[in-house]
């Protein structure tokens, strides 16, 4: 009578886990990816060693600069910007 209990727990863990293979192999269950979309609208770019960025600006250009988040936060309001000559 054991044996007829274990056989049929150990059947029933295959069946469900062969069910799960099955829903995955067939796109039902949604996968994770954690490759980004070929439309990047991200650009790495070099830091200084404390974190700056060195802007070289061209005489009688303006730039459009538009911040929305900085290290995770939202910036509402006024950004503070430090220019050097």
């Amino acid at each position: 009578m054991k044996q007829i209990k274990y056989l049929n727990v150990i059947l029933t863990i295959m069946t469900i886990f062969l069910g799960i293979i099955v829903l995955a192999i067939t796109g039902l269950i949604p996968t994770a990816s954690a490759k980004e979309p070929a439309s990047n609208k991200f650009v790495q770019f070099p830091l200084n060693k404390d974190g700056s960025i060195t802007v070289r600006l061209a005489p009688n250009e303006t730039i459009d600069v538009n911040i929305d988040e900085v290290g995770g936060f939202s910036t509402f309001g006024k950004v503070p910007v430090k220019i050097e000559k």
